[in-house]
């Protein structure tokens, strides 16, 4: 971290505050000085405090610091201040590639992730009063090879591949191995029978864990919103099986799972997914693309969506701001394979 990113405070949450509470004037003298010295970490450290502001998710947070990053690598010789009208557009041109002449680029959706930190990072700039260019106002982004709906329903386990990930555990003796056993179904059940995302998974406290009213307290979730989560059976027995083993063995932790990051739960998923199709296939047979730890949740609102045909109970249950964001789950379904949760 450069000084200048450093002189904000020692914590995230103290250089957040310290930008959110100075003046008017020092916060623009800060921003043109990063600006000048092109310092990537000021830089980010203004547009994070700008989308605190705005309570947006850990996950889009990693995005948003990866895109401008990216951006300003990419730009190194550009004025940041007043940058040329094409630069923007040529930025999604250098991003998408050139098939025709063998470029490689990224996917549609990561130019789109690309774009949308490159817009908070100029929200943050024209909220420090630095400059009042908005460079991708106007810019043309590349189209989506499939909509949001076939997006969901690609990525949403079926029954059968949730089955595939639950042989996938990993097995073995003594209470380590116990442990993990454990925690890898939970995964799949805070996932597929809890929607949970993963950053709410990492965050579940037993504390959050409500036997007796079948709710799990989801705090802090998708716009720093506190919200509660019906408990399906399998899920609460599961839940209520394990504290109880947990707390006669003396040692019932704070946290559900074990992990503390995004990428170990993407890891111990992908592992569960590659033995559980290891141990179905043939050497010579492809084992089917990954789905993620996202795929959990669209399984859940895929399902709920089968069995209810109700979007409002499925963006209830899902915890979404709009039932426009569910309209995902509806119109591609089929009949559900499974009676009850």
């Amino acid at each position: 971290m450069t000084q200048l990113a450093k002189a904000l405070g020692n914590t995230q949450l103290e250089r957040t505050r310290n930008l959110l509470t100075m003046s008017d004037q020092d916060r623009k003298l800060l921003a043109a000085k990063a600006v000048a010295e092109r310092d990537a970490d000021a830089l980010w450290e203004i547009t994070a405090a700008f989308m605190d502001s705005k309570q947006r998710s850990p996950n889009t947070m990693r995005l948003y610091h990866r895109g401008v990053l990216d951006l300003l690598a990419a730009w190194q010789h550009v004025d940041l201040l007043r940058p040329p009208g094409s630069a923007a557009q040529l930025y999604v041109r250098e991003l998408s590639g050139d098939e025709e002449n063998g470029v490689p680029g990224v996917s549609a959706g990561t130019v789109r992730a690309r774009v949308a930190a490159a817009r908070a990072l100029y929200k943050a700039l024209r909220w420090t009063g630095v400059t009042r260019a908005n460079p991708f106002l106007e810019v043309e982004l590349p189209k989506l090879s499939t909509t949001p709906r076939e997006h969901a329903t690609r990525k949403a386990y079926s029954p059968d591949e949730l089955d595939v990930l639950l042989a996938g555990i990993e097995g073995g003796d003594g209470d380590d191995w116990q442990e993990i056993e454990a925690a890898q179904r939970l995964i799949v059940y805070l996932g597929a029978h809890g929607g949970l995302r993963a950053s709410e998974m990492l965050r579940l406290r037993w504390r959050d864990v409500d036997e007796r009213r079948k709710l799990l307290w989801v705090l802090r979730g998708k716009g720093g919103k506190d919200a509660s989560v019906p408990l399906s059976s399998s899920l609460g027995r599961f839940l209520a099986d394990r504290r109880f083993e947990l707390k006669a063995k003396g040692r019932l932790p704070e946290f559900v799972l074990p992990w503390r990051s995004s990428s170990s739960l993407y890891r111990q998923l992908e592992g569960m997914w590659l033995r559980g199709w290891r141990s179905r296939l043939q050497e010579w047979e492809e084992i089917p693309e990954f789905k993620g730890v996202h795929g959990l949740r669209h399984s859940a609102g895929k399902r709920l969506t089968d069995e209810t045909k109700d979007l409002r109970k499925t963006r209830d249950f899902l915890r979404h701001a709009s039932t426009k964001t569910t309209e995902i789950y509806a119109g591609s379904s089929t009949p559900s394979e499974v009676e009850s949760w």
